[in-house]
């Protein structure tokens, strides 16, 4: 008889699990917003050193954004392009 109830019991719970009543219990259980939030922070860190570990050597990223605005600049005829012509002597 103990087994009938017991089988019993397993197919009420078969039937009465609820997806969202899960995901809730889930999404606010701290131990799983721990474990979220060392992930993301694992992911992070390993986001920023890997690029540098294996190949982000070389010039600072602003290099080439300096570069680009004096170039930018002297093509519109800002007044830093012309203070580097008076300099310069070119027109």
């Amino acid at each position: 008889m103990a087994k009938a109830q017991v089988t019993r019991t397993r197919a009420q719970t078969a039937r009465e699990f609820d997806a969202l009543r899960a995901l809730w219990r889930l999404f606010t259980s701290v131990r799983w917003a721990l474990i979220l939030l060392a992930f993301l922070a694992l992911t992070g860190l390993l986001g920023v050193l890997l690029p540098h570990l294996f190949g982000g050597g070389g010039r600072p990223p602003d290099t080439n954004f300096r570069r680009e605005m004096c170039r930018l600049g002297a093509e519109a005829g800002s007044p830093d392009a012309a203070q580097k012509e008076e300099k310069d002597g070119s027109p």
